[in-house]
């Protein structure tokens, strides 16, 4: 028993210092494109009705319905199901696409420590903050 034991634990033993240790990510990338340049298509978006019932309507007032066309994002089989634009400027979008949900939370309220900063957020996973011109912040 006692060398059972001894050769389990010297098996853990080598399975831990065989295992590569956990890299650091320090770059954001979405389906291969650098996240920064993702930030800049977000600029590209359009806003419509999400159809033709709710047109007839004040439709950018009725939550879902607002339809955001981006050729760019599609391109890349993104999309946006989420945007928020607060009274001070920030703005929150989500965009999913493949499993790949990610936010983008766009800082220009004036007088904050992060004013004209960039938060890409991934669901469950890594958060990178960007400057105003597109730095990665460690």
């Amino acid at each position: 028993m006692k060398k059972l034991s001894l050769l389990l634990f010297v098996f853990a033993v080598c399975a831990c210092a065989t295992a590569k240790p956990k890299e650091v990510e320090n770059s954001c990338k979405v389906k291969g494109v650098d996240c920064w340049k993702i930030v800049q298509m977000l600029d590209n978006t359009q806003e419509t009705p999400a159809n033709e019932e709710v047109a007839k309507t004040d439709w950018w007032n009725v939550p879902g319905g607002t339809k955001y066309i981006n050729k760019d994002l599609e391109d890349l089989g993104l999309q946006i199901t989420y945007h928020i634009m607060y009274r001070n400027g920030t703005s929150i979008d989500v965009l999913e696409g493949d499993s790949v949900p990610v936010s983008v939370k766009r800082n220009i309220a004036l007088g904050t420590a992060d004013y004209d900063g960039v938060t890409v957020q991934f669901k469950d996973g890594p958060v990178f903050n960007y400057d105003k011109d597109g730095n990665l912040l460690k």
